[in-house]
């Protein structure tokens, strides 16, 4: 008895003390908004078919073609989205690629910056070779030109120096023909006579071979072009 006290005691606590019955209806969780393509798709392939029950003839045309439409706008959407992807895509990798140019050289194909900068170093190398090349022939000219002038003045000297000596040749024929004619004149011509006042060394009174020569013969070969010292030294 004692125990059945008891336990009564505890089923009255556990019965006041337990959770009410919910005499409301259960909310039921709507659809959500999609965010996405793909959410579109799930809720068109959910309702498409139950939403057209209650609908007539001419509405569940209207819904048809209003429902192809929205499925068409959907893919072209998609198809926008892909592209729009595909050149954000692109343009990470151009980001990326510009990152490591210093790595990599885009001409015609990726090329190693170790042939990149091979090929750089032959192509100075080609340009110095160009430089020096055009130096060598610049300097070959200019060499040309001052052996064309040195030959050429070489030859002016000869010329001047054969008429030179040609020059002389005739002076001396001429004053050797000179001298024998006035020699000859004067042999036969009776020496004039010394004047008083004549003094050794006197400008005018010379002797060839023993003979006095006139007071007016340096006079006459200094008028006609000839050293008077000339007939003296034959």
């Amino acid at each position: 008895m004692r125990d059945l006290t008891h336990i009564r005691k505890q089923t009255f606590k556990a019965y006041a003390y337990s959770t009410p019955t919910p005499t409301t209806l259960p909310i039921w969780v709507s659809t959500p908004k999609p965010s996405n393509f793909r959410g579109v798709e799930e809720g068109l392939q959910h309702w498409k078919n139950r939403v057209p029950e209650g609908f007539s003839s001419p509405s569940k045309e209207s819904y048809g073609n209003w429902l192809t439409g929205i499925e068409e706008a959907i893919a072209s959407g998609q198809l926008i989205e892909l592209d729009l992807q595909t050149a954000r895509r692109q343009v990470e990798e151009s980001k990326k690629r510009a990152s490591r140019s210093r790595a990599r050289l885009q001409f015609g194909g990726e090329h190693q910056a170790a042939h990149a900068h091979k090929l750089r170093a032959q192509k100075a190398e080609r340009q110095a070779q160009k430089l020096a090349a055009k130096e060598a022939r610049v300097a070959r000219q200019a060499l040309n030109q001052a052996r064309n002038r040195l030959l050429r003045a070489g030859i002016k000297a000869r010329k001047e120096e054969r008429a030179r000596k040609k020059m002389i040749t005739r002076f001396h024929k001429k004053g050797s023909q000179f001298l024998r004619s006035s020699r000859s004149q004067f042999l036969t011509q009776k020496p004039p006579k010394l004047r008083a006042t004549s003094r050794s060394g006197d400008a005018n009174n010379f002797y060839n071979h023993g003979q006095l020569l006139p007071e007016n013969f340096i006079e006459t070969a200094k008028s006609k072009g000839y050293d008077h010292n000339y007939f003296f030294m034959h």
